[in-house]
């Protein structure tokens, strides 16, 4: 039997809009409302455009190719299946590919991609900078996961580090707990491990916790995607890479708008690449071992969004402060008030990303008396407003020069 037709909703009436653009896209809740929302809050400079969301409901090729019978001007698809974009850019209907686009080097339309070398890079400085110098990478044998590994391997070894790679030779074996076990048990302890994404990495959490190996102390774990369910279902909760599909979803309406104007970027491939570590308990420490050290980088992370200050570090540690802040910068590479500031302008950074506070309220959530303390750290330390930074990333709500059907 015939697979069933794309269930979509029909375009609003073509006299109210300029363009009428399907947004196709993964079934998966989380990917697909970022990605969605990040499209909606372009402003196309060629007009309005009437928006349809369609979900991919199969991998089939005759569902694909009933997918390419979509009416529409333009269509952004994550991911990308050239069964559907070929025929629908021999009709002329402007095509931007997201992600999958591995595997389409000569395609004809434009193309945005992951940067999975910069991720691993991205991973290895988080690691680097949590004073891991033993690193695994555990992932796949894939084109992708590969090149996450490189370039983890890549910043890792830069920094005086070692990086070892496991790579399983089927996707079962990087969610078996005994078999992440056994691989991971001749490591020699403190390493901190790269899953390939943030289901592997989940799975590296509960092995370890299995095993008895103690989370971050011991070994350290991020992952890759961000994904809320993977990262929270997990104990202690999972650092990750966010692979930030709003932004995505923007640069691609963006790249879609030049086609749409006659500026085409077609056939060329955009690598993208994320900028923003979540971190959460996983990978929340600082490996070394000086013992008074160790105990003032964990009380600043855990307090710091308190109010602290470098006296109740001082206490905590029961050294003096000329002797704190030179055993910390000689170790750390900064002072613990340089510390505090960090953790706080990442907490911060992440209420602006991932919300739409009132700077009143992360002032009081992140440690800082008043709004304008908040402010003036937050200049000092990124070189903008924390208003300034909320346009960059984005999370400015959805503009009113798109309609959704």
């Amino acid at each position: 039997m015939a697979p069933a037709a794309p269930s979509t909703v029909a375009a609003p009436h073509r006299s109210s809009v300029a363009y009428r653009i399907a947004i196709m896209h993964t079934p998966d809740m989380q990917e697909a409302w970022d990605f969605c929302r990040g499209v909606a809050s372009y402003r196309p400079r060629s007009g309005i455009w009437g928006l349809r969301s369609i979900q991919i409901e199969s991998n089939s090729p005759d569902y694909l190719k009933q997918l390419a019978q979509t009416e529409c001007d333009g269509t952004i698809m994550m991911p990308a299946h050239r069964e559907t974009l070929d025929p629908l850019h021999r009709r002329g209907v402007k095509v931007v590919a997201v992600d999958g686009v591995q595997e389409m080097p000569k395609a004809p339309f434009a193309r945005i991609s992951l940067d999975n070398s910069y991720i691993g890079r991205l991973a290895g400085e988080h690691l680097l900078s949590r004073g891991f110098t033993r690193v695994v990478y555990v992932g796949d044998r894939s084109d992708w996961s590969h090149r996450r590994a490189e370039g983890l391997q890549q910043v890792v070894k830069r920094g005086g580090g070692e990086c070892q790679r496991i790579l399983a030779p089927h996707w079962g074996h990087l969610l078996s707990e005994a078999w992440l076990t056994k691989q991971l048990k001749p490591m020699i302890r403190p390493f901190a491990v790269m899953g390939c994404d943030d289901m592997v990495a989940g799975s590296v959490v509960r092995a370890a916790n299995a095993a008895g190996w103690q989370i971050p102390t011991e070994i350290g774990v991020i992952g890759v995607d961000d994904r809320i369910t993977e990262c929270i279902g997990v104990q202690p909760p999972l650092s990750s890479i966010s692979t930030e599909r709003f932004e995505i979803g923007r640069e691609a309406a963006r790249v879609l708008d030049e086609l749409l104007l006659g500026t085409p970027p077609a056939g060329q491939l955009q690598k993208f690449c994320p900028r923003m570590v979540t971190e959460r308990e996983s990978t929340s420490t600082y490996v070394c071992e000086d013992a008074d050290i160790a105990i003032a980088i964990a009380y600043i992370r855990q307090e710091a969004l308190n109010g602290i200050t470098i006296g109740d570090v001082v206490r905590k540690v029961n050294l003096s402060r000329r002797t704190l802040e030179r055993r910390f910068a000689q170790i750390v590479g900064h002072s613990p008030g340089e510390e505090i500031r960090r953790v706080r302008i990442d907490a911060v950074k992440r209420g602006i990303e991932q919300n739409d506070q009132h700077l009143a309220d992360l002032a009081a959530q992140c440690g800082y008396s008043c709004v304008s303390a908040l402010s003036h750290s937050f200049r000092l330390a990124t070189g903008m407003s924390p208003q300034e930074y909320r346009r960059q990333s984005g999370n400015v709500g959805v503009v009113p020069s798109v309609s959704f059907t």
